[in-house]
């Protein structure tokens, strides 16, 4: 899988798989169960991946198709992820996906289009951010020479956190929801620093409405406790 992934986990973990292969006049069928005990594996990642060693923590893979198409779906603590492969081509399609971090279900099979959802009491979308940008690793792993499906990004966004972090800026109680439509991008912000609506169209042209907006960013005072203005003459030449 590669360093880059597999460097911020540590141990072992016992697991067992059952397959059920069926096979037919024109084709087959299967389905797979994997389960693993992850108390034995320690993870440095971010929440809800962070995990220590000696938590109890179980990881379930469930796995049916055919020759044609895949259905799967993964969980772990606090993470749930379900997509529909297309496999008829040479390389692997994600046809649907959905991601739930924190608390949530999985959608009825088949799912159609891509979602992200966050249901937890607290997220850092900075600590990801960073995470993201780390460089690859320069040794190369296994899945490099594999011909692997690209990972689309989700039409549907939904995130709802009593605390988030993003931009360097917590955000309380937020409910946020984004759509993409033909045309461009909807969105929708309801937290006690802002409340409003917005849209961001495939011209590059934003509308902001907003109802409210109380936010606190810390460089804002730094600056003002060194006497700096908050807006610059190179401020001024990027607006225009």
């Amino acid at each position: 899988m590669g360093d880059k992934v597999v460097s911020r986990l540590a141990g072992h973990s016992p697991w067992n798989l059952d397959v059920d292969l069926q096979l037919n006049d024109v084709g087959f069928t299967y389905q797979l169960d994997l389960n693993a005990n992850l108390a034995t594996i320690a993870s440095d990642y971010p929440y809800p991946l962070k995990k220590a060693y000696g938590e109890a923590g179980k990881a379930r893979l469930q796995a049916s198709g055919n020759q044609q198409a895949i259905t799967a779906r993964l969980q772990l603590p606090s993470v749930k992820y379900q997509t529909e492969i297309d496999i008829t081509g040479d390389v692997p399609v994600l046809k649907a996906t959905n991601l739930v971090l924190g608390k949530g279900g999985f959608k009825i099979s088949p799912i159609v289009g891509h979602h992200f959802q966050v249901r937890s009491d607290k997220f850092n979308f900075d600590q990801w951010s960073e995470l993201f940008k780390e460089p690859p690793s320069e040794k190369k792993a296994l899945l490099d020479e594999l011909n692997k499906p690209k990972l689309p990004l989700p039409k549907r966004v939904n995130v709802e956190a009593k605390e988030l972090m993003l931009g360097g800026i917590e955000w309380h109680d937020v409910n946020f929801n984004a759509r993409y439509k033909k045309g461009g991008w909807q969105f929708e912000l309801d937290s006690q620093e802002a409340k409003g609506q917005a849209n961001y169209s495939d011209k590059n042209e934003l509308f902001v409405a907003l109802k409210r907006l109380h936010i606190y960013v810390p460089e804002f005072d730094k600056k003002a406790q060194d006497d700096e203005s908050l807006i610059t003459q190179e401020n001024l030449k990027l607006l225009w």
